[in-house]
């Protein structure tokens, strides 16, 4: 090891090459090895849809945990509205609706009720991706039907 040192010491183009080596390890990993163990970015999808809101995503995932929270006006967190744990080996899913645990989950923390224009973030987790979504409630009424049940034909 003393010679190690030694030669290191007498050849600086030696100690160049060796931390240029060093750093093109380290340029590889990082952009190479990394992203393949960072968790693919979810895409969430809200809409209103009577008196509640549903939630979609780009493809199915296999969901761990869902969270959403109401937030401050600065966009900070603030309480906790609804909490979605793992029950058994989650199926995958693709679309569910606030309140309501998708198969093969279970509610943490019962849901409370959405305050319209109130502004909430959604935490999604699944294995190996995760996204999240901020979004406003806007309250809106199940489609009423005419007397009777039945639908009213036009004929004109």
């Amino acid at each position: 090891m003393p010679n190690l040192a030694r030669k290191l010491a007498d050849n600086p183009r030696l100690i160049g090459m060796l931390a240029l080596l060093l750093i093109a390890g380290a340029a590889y990993a990082l952009f190479f090895v990394l992203p393949k163990f960072r968790a693919q970015e979810m895409v969430i999808v809200h809409r209103a849809q009577w008196n509640t809101v549903v939630f979609s995503l780009d493809t199915d995932y296999p969901l761990t945990n869902i969270e959403v929270v109401s937030l401050t006006p600065e966009g900070e967190r603030s309480e906790t509205m609804w909490k979605v744990g793992p029950a058994d080996e989650p199926p995958e899913e693709r679309t569910f609706t606030y309140g309501r645990a998708p198969r093969g989950m279970e509610t943490v923390l019962p849901p409370s009720p959405l305050e319209p224009g109130q502004p909430y973030r959604i935490t999604i987790k699944a294995k190996g991706a995760k996204g999240e979504s901020d979004f406003q409630f806007v309250k809106t009424e199940a489609p009423q039907r005419p007397a009777g049940g039945r639908r009213q034909r036009n004929n004109g």
